[in-house]
């Protein structure tokens, strides 16, 4: 994928909404994202290891929402496949779409952390 880890306009409708406490609110979400989504991945990882497709499904689902809110658009697009690979109870592609996941993330959480240093 060749497209841009964070979309640039993600934060525009916050500046919008909050003016000069925009990022107050934005560094608050990206901090409660990069502090809660290693414990959702390691959720996801049990549930494909126990076989439970509706958890997977329900943790993807949460993920692809709270990404696509900071602008990791690839990140959240990997969580779309994998809520409906596992609504289709197809948990070996699944693993194959997790395995992808886990290096989107990486590259959501160093291209936000970037973010949070240029807003200080």
């Amino acid at each position: 994928m060749t497209e841009q880890v964070l979309d640039s306009h993600a934060f525009d409708q916050f500046y919008e909404l909050w003016g000069d406490e925009a990022g107050d609110v934005i560094r608050e979400l990206i901090e409660m994202f990069l502090q809660n989504t290693p414990t959702t991945i390691e959720e996801m990882a049990k549930a494909l290891a126990g076989g439970n497709a509706a958890e997977l499904r329900r943790l993807a689902h949460t993920l692809k929402s709270n990404a696509g809110t900071l602008g990791a658009m690839r990140l959240s697009e990997t969580c779309r496949i994998l809520e409906e690979l596992a609504q289709a109870g197809n948990l070996e592609e699944s693993r194959q779409v997790y395995a992808r996941l886990q290096t989107e993330y990486a590259a959501a959480e160093e291209a936000l952390q970037s973010y949070l240093r240029a807003l200080s």
